[in-house]
């Protein structure tokens, strides 16, 4: 463990996939890659979480339909991606 913090994207992406019993940078990705085979490595996932880059919107889209989320969850992702927050409560 590192001990640096997320990012505000990686925080929801580790928000959204513990809901789900998957934790770390490394499982996410091999959850998504479960799903689809082209997805980014642990190492590019990670990058995201720690803000170092930013994944494409397929690779967002990748991460929503593997993980099944809900609408509402859809727009707390996609608000943090787009952003770099949460959005706000009456969203």
């Amino acid at each position: 463990m590192s001990g640096r913090p997320y990012s505000a994207l990686g925080e929801v992406l580790d928000e959204l996939a513990r809901k789900r019993d998957v934790r770390g940078p490394h499982r996410i990705a091999n959850y998504v890659k479960a799903r689809f085979p082209d997805a980014p490595s642990g190492v590019a996932v990670s990058k995201w979480m720690y803000g170092e880059a930013s994944p494409t919107p397929e690779n967002v889209r990748r991460f929503a339909e593997a993980f099944e989320l809900s609408e509402g969850e859809k727009t707390t992702l996609s608000f943090a991606f787009t952003y770099g927050q949460e959005p706000p409560k009456d969203v």
